[in-house]
């Protein structure tokens, strides 16, 4: 059985987000950019830090965004925190 969108790249995907004290909506399954610190944090075995904006949330301003790689295999992960730089 195939995906239902098959022109759809294969990409590192938000799974779930949430915001504490912001009124910002961070859109579930949004890919992620090639470069971001997301991509690098799964090559690494520490983690990695950078200032940049959040997947699908350009317009919110810039976060500090700290993510590491957790897992081996299918259950790989990367977990992230964004704090605003403002």
């Amino acid at each position: 059985m195939g995906s239902r969108h098959p022109h759809v790249p294969k990409r590192p995907r938000v799974r779930y987000g949430v915001t504490n004290h912001l009124n910002l909506y961070v859109p579930k399954f949004k890919s992620v950019d090639r470069k971001s610190v997301f991509i690098r944090a799964i090559g690494e075995d520490f983690c990695v830090s950078e200032i940049a904006t959040l997947p699908g949330m350009e317009d919110a301003g810039m976060f500090r965004i700290q993510a590491k790689r957790y897992g081996v295999g299918a259950f790989e992960r990367v977990l992230a925190i964004g704090r605003p730089t403002a």
